[in-house]
This record gives structure tokens, sequence and C-alpha cells, in this order.
């Protein structure tokens, strides 16, 4: 699980604020209890990871083959192939 969190820190820092900011909301929305505040946090982080990971699937990763090949630095893979790093 760590090395997921790594791998995607820079997907995480993109979208947490439109999870942490609804979160907030929702907060507040509830009464603002501040003795059990603490508990926010767990499915903030989680739903942040669950976004980063949206973010890499869906934009990162074809933005990034999609650049390398049209910069020539890597030929188009074969679809239905894994490619290889």
């Amino acid at each position: 699980m760590p090395r997921q969190w790594g791998r995607l820190s820079y997907e995480i820092y993109l979208s947490h604020m439109f999870v942490v900011m609804p979160m907030i909301h929702l907060f507040r929305a509830t009464g603002e209890n501040w003795t059990f505040g603490w508990v926010w946090f767990i499915p903030t982080l989680g739903l942040s990871l669950c976004l980063g990971a949206l973010v890499d699937r869906f934009l990162s990763r074809p933005a990034d083959r999609w650049l390398l090949e049209k910069s020539g630095l890597r030929h188009p893979q074969p679809t239905g192939r894994i490619a290889e790093i």
C-alpha cells in the first residue's frame, strides 16, 4: 500500500482537493463534532487514493503513452499485448 501511495503521489496531489472540500462541507453539515473529527481523515485519505488512481488510469497514463508515441521515443504497442517497460 505505501508503494501505491508513492506511485500515485502526484495524481493525489493534483486531485485531493476535489475530495477534501466536499468532505469539509459534509463534516460541517453533520454538526461539526470535533471530538470525532479525526475519524473523517480515514475516508478522506481512502477517497483521495481512489481518485488519484482514477486520474492515473484515465488521464496520466494515456497522456504519457500519447506523448511518448508522438515524440518518437516509443513506438505504439500492438493492442491486446502488455507493453514491456
